[in-house]
């Protein structure tokens, strides 16, 4: 992904230079090449600053915890399509903020999202945290959807994917797994490790999921 691809670039580069750089100006860097290649830099649970300077000088990751805080955490991912996305997410972004109603209410949202994100990440609060995230991909999606013309990242694969998520998390009786869809079809399915099974076999049953696989 542009994410992975511009982080290990300027991790490379800076090397190959013999550049000293700590890992916040290693993340302005990557950001130059993808916003959230800022991200990449570093392991764990990680935070995007947003900034206010118009240099961008303040824009950039912070860690909230390693991954040994939460080794049990799990990402599995289902690729459900592989071709070029019809518009770049950097487009994309361009075309909702210019157009999208929604997007005023989204970016006053956000703050309290991430707040509380950061809070369930501390205390280790899985169903708190996933609810957070199914709903907070719901409405970026819902914003895209919104914008003028209309953007839809998701499709018909992706949505039976989030069917079969509320339908396991309700036979259950609480929430064991969250999906999250960035600009594009492809799911991130967070669960712990001892539910991993569980979500493979479900996206096993989805026609049209490519690939699976399981990340920490």
């Amino acid at each position: 992904s542009s994410s992975a691809g511009f982080a290990a670039l300027a991790v490379a580069a800076t090397a190959a230079l013999s550049l000293q750089l700590d890992n916040k100006h290693l993340s302005i860097l990557a950001r130059l090449g993808s916003g959230s290649a800022c991200r990449s830099i570093m392991g764990g649970f990680v935070e995007w600053k947003k900034g206010k300077e118009a240099d961008g000088s303040d824009s950039y990751a912070v860690q909230i915890a390693p991954s040994s805080h939460w080794p049990e955490f799990r990402n599995v991912i289902a690729i459900v399509e592989t071709k070029k996305k019809k518009i770049s997410s950097r487009a994309g972004m361009k075309q909702t903020v210019e157009t999208s109603v929604l997007y005023k209410a989204r970016l006053s949202y956000l703050p309290n999202v991430i707040e509380k994100v950061k809070e369930a990440i501390i205390k280790k609060d899985v169903q708190h945290l996933l609810e957070i995230v199914m709903r907070e991909s719901n409405n970026l999606h819902a914003t895209m959807l919104d914008t003028w013309p209309p953007i839809m990242y998701l499709n018909d694969v992706s949505k039976e994917i989030i069917y079969a998520i509320h339908d396991y998390n309700e036979s259950c009786g609480e929430i064991r797994a969250g999906y999250s869809f960035d600009a594009g079809p492809n799911a991130h399915i967070f669960t712990l490790e001892k539910y991993v099974n569980d979500i493979v076999e479900i996206l096993k049953n989805i026609k049209g999921v490519k690939k699976i696989s399981a990340v920490n």
